[in-house]
């Protein structure tokens, strides 16, 4: 696929949607609590960007390591997945993942691949407008769940292990949101460019959000944890790499 997933991007026209899970809406599965952090739902007016249909993947970073000297992914701790594993001395990802999502690439490592393509990452109020559009849906695809629309990798509660294999970015078509945005549900989470917090929605701005001008962590979303695109509990040192963790790029509308 080389740098058509990270060319192929989708205008996000102006205008408001409703970000967040309304508070009536339970995680029944997980407890009530599930959704606490990503009540209320609230409107949320966001200017006209451009935002990558699919996320990054091996080939595209392949570019970037070579174009830039840039380290390879690498894991990191012992949370590791082998089918995704660069070789060190060559710089490559494995044979026949060209077209799978790039992981075990920090939030840093990021920031610094949308540099170098001209982009940047998108905020988290942008991506959560970009997978579920401006009708308040669950999903990207509408209301009524659907496995086959999605690709989940298995995981142990809380992320304490990953396996399985990813899914090429241009899967399942099914699962696009309103905008033609793949898999922002499912296969990977993605890093976002705000700083996590807690009561980020009850104190943010309404108009172009951008989240705490601090943190600790980076927000990522998308990962198939709850059964929500709004979900937003999942949050990471943005200098820690992960196997669930790739990331799409985005660009303010010109």
């Amino acid at each position: 696929m080389g740098r058509r997933s990270s060319e192929a991007m989708v205008l996000v026209p102006a205008g408001e949607f409703s970000m967040g899970i309304p508070q009536d809406v339970v995680c029944l599965e997980y407890g009530d609590d599930a959704f606490a952090r990503s009540h209320p739902e609230s409107p949320v007016y966001l200017s006209a960007f451009y935002i990558d249909r699919y996320p990054v993947t091996n080939a595209d970073y392949y570019e970037f390591v070579l174009d830039m000297d840039w380290r390879p992914p690498a894991p990191c701790g012992p949370i590791t997945r082998g089918d995704v594993w660069w070789d060190p001395l060559t710089r490559k990802y494995p044979e026949g993942t060209e077209d799978l999502p790039v992981v075990y690439v920090s939030w840093h490592d990021a920031c610094v691949y949308c540099e170098w393509a001209g982009k940047r990452l998108p905020t988290e109020a942008e991506w959560e407008k970009a997978a579920r559009g401006t009708d308040g849906r669950r999903f990207p695809w509408g209301n009524e769940w659907n496995a086959a629309y999605v690709h989940e990798i298995p995981v142990t509660r809380r992320f304490r292990g990953a396996r399985g294999s990813l899914a090429p970015v241009t899967a399942l078509p099914e699962g696009e949101s309103p905008y033609g945005c793949r898999q922002m549900l499912g296969n990977v989470g993605e890093w976002c460019q705000d700083w996590y917090s807690e009561s980020y929605r009850l104190r943010r701005r309404y108009r172009n959000p951008k989240g705490p001008k601090h943190g600790e962590e980076k927000v990522e979303r998308g990962f198939l944890l709850y059964p929500h695109v709004a979900y937003r509990e999942q949050c990471l040192k943005p200098w820690l790499v992960a196997p669930w963790v790739g990331f799409r790029c985005a660009r303010d509308a010109r």
